[in-house]
């Protein structure tokens, strides 16, 4: 950079130009930072993928002959489960910030019912501790993502709701 030639600063995601001494700063403009992912549709949330790969074991281990005389918590299990993914779905596509973070709430809520349903399931000797294991490894992943997803989303709401 020679004299007066002036230079460009990126400080917190803002770019600013910098004029040659002497000069004042007469416009700068906000860069978003890069992002590796862009999240288009609810498919794309890594939340919404764990909750799929949750409905999809709960959905196998309900498949063997133990489960054929507890239909009512096979069906309990199920629904809790695609209740994950289900609510994950309708919160984004509603698209308002604060009904995204209640929805990622409900989604929450849902997984837990599957951890307690997965415990009914054990002590009713449906699953083996394998499974159950397993099971449970799945729901941890899944809540973990989701309450990540949860302080994000009420960071937004909240920024929206100072906005309106």
């Amino acid at each position: 950079m020679g004299v007066g030639e002036g230079a460009r600063i990126r400080l917190l995601g803002v770019s600013f130009w910098l004029p040659p001494f002497g000069r004042m700063v007469v416009s700068w403009r906000v860069t978003p930072p890069a992002s590796p992912r862009l999240i288009k549709d609810f498919e794309d949330l890594l939340a919404w993928q764990e909750a799929r790969e949750l409905h999809r074991a709960v959905s196998q281990a309900c498949r063997g002959d133990a489960w054929k005389h507890r239909w009512g918590l096979k069906d309990q299990i199920k629904d809790a489960a695609v209740s994950v993914m289900a609510n994950l779905a309708e919160g984004f596509e509603r698209g308002w910030p604060k009904t995204f973070h209640q929805f990622v709430c409900f989604a929450k809520g849902s997984c837990g019912e599957v951890r307690s349903h997965i415990t009914a399931a054990l002590n009713e000797e449906l699953i083996s501790v394998e499974c159950a294991t397993a099971l449970r490894t799945q729901c941890q992943k899944t809540e973990a993502l989701l309450g990540g997803l949860r302080k994000s989303a009420a960071a937004r709401a909240q920024a929206a709701t100072r906005r309106e």
